[in-house]
Formats: structure tokens, sequence, C-alpha cells
């Protein structure tokens, strides 16, 4: 999928390294919402995502479970923190 400018900006910003946005995409179940599929790690991608970090994914539990992405015809638009209220696409 391709990440837009604003995506990348908002990622620096909020501080989600794009690897964690990778794996997102890679493990992430969707939901549809107005038009937007939302993805996000269910416990199921969560699961995944333990298996293939192994070791590194005690660390990063906590912000992988509070990513989501919001994508339009397989661009990712959206890239923030389910913790942060966000109107626009939520």
């Amino acid at each position: 999928m391709i990440l837009t400018n604003q995506v990348v900006e908002s990622c620096n910003q909020i501080g989600i390294p794009e690897a964690m946005i990778d794996l997102v995409i890679k493990f992430g179940s969707i939901d549809a919402h107005n038009g937007y599929e939302i993805l996000s790690l269910d416990k199921k991608g969560m699961r995944k995502t333990k298996a293939y970090l192994g070791s590194l994914y005690s660390g990063s539990k906590k912000v992988l479970s509070d990513i989501y992405l919001v994508i339009n015809n397989e661009e990712v638009i959206k890239a923030s923190r389910k913790s942060v209220n966000h109107q626009g696409h939520r």
C-alpha cells in the first residue's frame, strides 16, 4: 500500500515508526466505515505479530494495539492512535 505524505508526516509527529505501520498492514483486520476501510490489529493480528517479532514484541505491544489506519483505494490516507480522539474518520 502507498503511504501519503500527510501520513508520513503525522507518523513522525506522533511517534509511530513506519515499521509498525507495515505490521498493521500485514497483520491487521479491516472494518468498513463511511466508505473507508479502517485497519487495526485485533487479538488474532496481535498473536500473529507476536509470533513474527518474537522477543521484540514486548516493547511494542502497547503502541501496536493503539494504531489504526484509514485506507482509501489502496492508499493509506490517515495513521493515528486510538487513544487520540479524531472525529474525521472514526
